[in-house]
């Protein structure tokens, strides 16, 4: 197990900016978001630092426990109380395009184009903060 001293050391010798392709800039730019701390496409090596910066050692969430590589080398992360993905909040835009193709029930649930805009301008917004 790494000391917090080591890791600190460690991460205090990184750059974390990764460049991106000048494609996903635009793209980014043009969703609204001006964010500098955007990371794109960090390696395994990365991540590992990231998660294990100060700033993500600790949580205001008591569900939520703190981030330790384990003997074996892999990331162990906690996410507290809500963890993995859950079917029944996946929605897909029914469409000329999907209405033919998807089979639509529980778990493919239909959305409206209008209701998916909205969501997703929510989102872009959300990543402006």
């Amino acid at each position: 197990m790494f000391t917090k001293r080591y890791i600190k050391s460690f991460l205090a010798k990184r750059n974390y900016t990764t460049s991106m392709t000048t494609e996903c800039e635009e793209f980014i730019k043009n969703l609204g978001i001006t964010s500098t701390e955007i990371v794109h496409n960090p390696s395994v090596g990365r991540l590992y630092e990231y998660a294990m910066m100060d700033d993500h050692l600790h949580s205001v969430d008591p569900s939520v426990h703190q981030s330790t590589i384990t003997d074996s080398g892999a990331l162990s992360c906690s996410s507290g109380l809500r963890t993995g993905r859950s079917p029944k909040d996946k929605r897909i835009v029914y469409d000329d395009e999907t209405k033919d193709i998807v089979n639509w029930g529980k778990v493919n649930i239909p959305i409206i184009p209008q209701s998916f805009m909205l969501n997703r301008q929510r989102a872009i917004d959300f990543l402006k903060i």
